[in-house]
């Protein structure tokens, strides 16, 4: 498991523990299976974290995937951008829909990306919109539709952002089941490093593949669930909702 998984899991667990009085007390270990054992005076507690994201279309890769390189592309041309020393500007990219982004391809983006905006570093105080048919489409790869650079007097630091707006699909109790059930078929093993077990599932909200919109059956549905219980998390409005559990013949 990377770092980053392992901090974000961190993250959403502690960001869940300050919206949920109930929270067991007690020594918090990340671990793997479950993510967290928590260690209190009756028994060991595990906690299992997961994150829900909308269905992917069949043929097409997830949103996620996509949000997610989007954001190392930003990472390495900001990196690039601050050590060679440019003044502090604020950088906003709108990348082209659909999901034409891969691993292979993030190095050359990145560094073209970077040429494109230290080229076009506004005067102090001054904005500056670039598009390909500015620079051309060799310069500023079409995976691109626009960059806005802001450059104000009160900026210390530089900030690149990625800006997204898409239609919020709805969901039934469906999507949450299958994320239950997936879970479901890893509870034994938990069960061996766990006296009880819980199951949160977490819409992020960082990205819009994380943003669903959900029934009201959603939330009065009986779940079938290997778990002691179930909790849907949205770590924005930080708002919990313990999911209503029917009997497991599984556990």
């Amino acid at each position: 498991m990377s770092e980053r998984k392992k901090k974000l899991e961190r993250y959403h667990l502690d960001r869940f523990k300050g919206a949920f009085p109930d929270f067991p007390a007690g020594k918090i270990t990340h671990d793997d299976e479950p993510d967290f054992l928590v260690d209190t005076s009756i028994v060991t507690q595990g906690i299992e974290v997961t994150q829900i994201f909308r269905e992917t279309p069949e043929g097409r890769r997830p949103m996620q995937e996509q949000e997610s390189l989007r954001r190392e592309i930003l990472e390495r041309v900001k990196c690039a951008y601050d050590t060679a020393g440019h003044p502090p500007v604020c950088v906003s990219v709108s990348f082209a829909l659909g999901d034409s982004l891969a691993k292979k391809n993030l190095a050359p983006l990145a560094k073209k990306l970077l040429v494109v905006v230290t080229r076009a570093i506004p005067e102090a105080g001054g904005v500056r919109d670039v598009d390909y048919e500015g620079f051309g489409e060799d310069e500023l790869p079409d995976v691109f539709d626009r960059v806005s650079i802001y450059r104000r007097a009160e900026y210390k630091t530089s900030y690149w952002s990625a800006p997204d707006a898409a239609f919020v699909p709805g969901y039934g109790p469906e999507h949450l089941q299958a994320i239950i059930s997936g879970k479901n078929a890893r509870a034994g093993e938990y069960r061996k490093r766990a006296t009880v077990l819980w199951l949160l599932i977490v819409a992020d909200g960082s990205g819009l593949s994380s943003h669903l919109d959900f029934s009201e059956t959603t939330w009065t549905h009986e779940y079938v669930a290997n778990f002691e219980r179930v909790f849907y998390f949205d770590n924005i409005d930080r708002k919990v909702a313990e999911l209503r559990k029917s009997y497991s013949p599984n556990r």
